[in-house]
């Protein structure tokens, strides 16, 4: 099979590593998440050649179904075909940014009534407007 194309935002990449009887191979299990919901994606080959793969759901799950695939997928290569972990990478999501401080209530100038201006502030204003 080809390898597939992985889409999403990647939450969690599992790498595995296998030279048991004389091999040289590497399973990677990618679970990325999508606007509905969680693919898991599988690539395998020769070490650093990773040419065969597949998307291993076929429409997007929960998160904890995704996660039993995962584990479930790394599970059987380790205990049954001799694959030593390499890394399990969680990127960190983004973290949303801190809200703005908050404006500082301005205190509003008493209100005056033109009457009580100065006689040039008056003629001032009454030229503005």
């Amino acid at each position: 099979m080809a390898r597939p194309q992985i889409i999403g935002t990647v939450v969690r990449r599992v790498e595995l590593h296998c030279t048991a009887g004389g091999s040289n191979k590497d399973y990677v299990v990618t679970m990325t998440g999508i606007q509905n919901g969680y693919l898991v994606f599988t690539e395998y080959g020769p070490h650093r050649q990773l040419q065969n793969g597949k998307q291993q759901t076929s429409s997007p799950v929960s998160l904890a179904s995704a996660t039993r695939i995962v584990d479930n997928l790394v599970a059987e290569k380790r205990q049954n075909k001799g694959y030593q972990l390499v890394s399990d990478e969680r990127p960190k999501q983004t973290q949303p940014t801190a809200q703005p401080p908050k404006p500082k209530k301005v205190r509003a100038a008493p209100k005056a009534s033109l009457d009580q201006l100065p006689a040039t502030s008056r003629a001032a204003l009454v030229r503005m407007f």
